[in-house]
């Protein structure tokens, strides 16, 4: 990978290179041989496979669970537009009925979220902006409802946070549980960023601040604290015999509404190999 321009764009150009980055970074971890957080994920979406005809993906990247799920109709809600693409394209792939939304206040004008038999909220949670989530949350609180996001223990994002003063992720999950109260079912996974050793400096300040950063003037400073953070911490989280860095960011799976006949199967799913630890946020 090249070094990052973002610590060279000025504020009006920044919007437009995160767009870039931001897909590129993250199909690097995505991608890599031994990524823990999507397996884990999979494996707990096992059981739901074929039971939802129609399932709302909010934030779905490149729609990588979407194949597991199974559905008929297929809608989404994705702010980037190489993702948005990514999620279209995979739908039209399997020949489902679908539709993509840019905006939630859009997806909030245009359609009924009870409409829904499933919605997905993987790793949303903490990128997306507190009004946001104040406005669907209410929408979905019936329905069957799945939440993956790093724990607010030991994951590198809120580590990050702690480091900056601030508890963004904090409110976020807060929020979330004043909306929709307590899961069914809740398991955390001690899951990771991988990326191969070709991820310099700038790439893992990136990395690692990326959630924190909404286009703001201040952006390049938290840029520039990603950096000595990662600095700090580079060598713990190289594994040179392995040719990677491991960064800690474990993952928590939660349910919310789930049919009673899928609670024993989901439960086993996500306790599979000990993949899964027992609950913390």
């Amino acid at each position: 990978m090249t070094t990052s321009p973002l610590s060279l764009l000025s504020p009006p150009d920044f919007r437009c290179a995160y767009e870039h980055e931001y897909p590129e970074t993250m199909l690097e971890v995505w991608h890599h041989i031994e990524n823990d957080q999507r397996p884990a994920v999979l494996r707990a979406l096992a059981p739901l496979q074929g039971r939802f005809k129609k399932i709302l993906d909010v934030g779905p990247g490149d729609a990588y669970y979407l194949s597991r799920l199974a559905p008929k109709v297929y809608d989404f809600i994705e702010p980037n537009p190489s993702f948005y693409k990514m999620a279209q394209d995979q739908a039209r792939k399997l020949n489902l009925v679908t539709r993509g939304i840019a905006k939630v206040e859009n997806f909030l004008e245009q359609e009924a979220p009870e409409s829904y038999d499933l919605v997905i909220m993987s790793h949303v949670l903490f990128y997306m902006q507190e009004q946001e989530l104040a406005s669907l949350l209410p929408a979905l609180e019936h329905k069957p409802l799945v939440v993956v996001h790093p724990t607010l223990k030991a994951s590198v994002s809120v580590e990050f946070e702690n480091y900056l003063g601030i508890e963004n992720s904090r409110r976020r999950v807060a929020l979330k549980e004043k909306l929709l109260g307590l899961p069914q079912i809740q398991k955390a996974c001690p899951t990771h960023f991988r990326v191969g050793e070709n991820f310099d400096v700038e790439w893992l300040a990136f990395l690692v601040a990326h959630h924190t950063l909404d286009h703001a003037l201040h952006n390049l400073c938290r840029l520039a604290s990603a950096r000595s953070f990662v600095l700090a911490k580079r060598e713990q989280w190289h594994m040179p015999s392995l040719k990677y860095y491991e960064i800690p960011q474990p993952q928590i799976i939660e349910f919310y509404n789930l049919p009673a006949d899928l609670h024993a199967s989901v439960e086993q799913a996500l306790n599979q190999k000990m993949i899964c630890n027992t609950s913390e946020n």
